[in-house]
């Protein structure tokens, strides 16, 4: 999923809550699958494989992949992120995802990070401990766009 979606979908929690709307409608169906990973994580995950010994890192690789993706390695419901938002933002109306058709893109898939956990790395950050991080940090940055001219 794009990297803009939560600042989207907090813009359109916000709006709501600002004019007290009565429903939210979110871009993203109900049950798709997010696979979300805090980005101070990301930049731990990163420096965690460039300190490793590269003997470690080449027994990870095989013929087929020669990579290691960096991911959670669990997804979360968009209704679940979504809801978690809201409560961050203090919206309470409710959400209307979007309607499932027979023309909706695929389903994206996860990362597949079972590399990187054989090799030790676990993400730190739960998603409601991110997602609160998140909202407080647009929170604070949209105040100060605001007041900019």
């Amino acid at each position: 999923f794009p990297v803009t979606i939560l600042p989207q979908i907090l813009n359109q929690l916000e709006h709501a809550k600002a004019h007290a709307l009565q429903y939210c409608n979110v871009a993203l169906e109900e049950d798709t699958p997010l696979d979300l990973l805090f980005v101070d994580d990301m930049a731990e995950a990163a420096v965690y494989l460039m300190e490793m010994p590269r003997s470690v890192l080449a027994e990870q690789q095989n013929l087929i992949h020669h990579h290691i993706n960096i991911g959670f390695g669990k997804t979360i419901q968009a209704q679940r992120l979504v809801q978690s938002l809201a409560n961050a933002v203090g919206y309470f109306g409710k959400i209307v995802y979007a309607e499932k058709t027979p023309n909706s893109p695929a389903i994206p898939k996860s990362l597949d990070a079972h590399r990187l956990a054989r090799l030790g790395w676990t993400p730190l950050m739960s998603i409601e401990q991110g997602t609160e991080i998140v909202c407080a940090d647009y929170q604070i940055h949209r105040k100060n766009r605001i007041k900019s001219p």
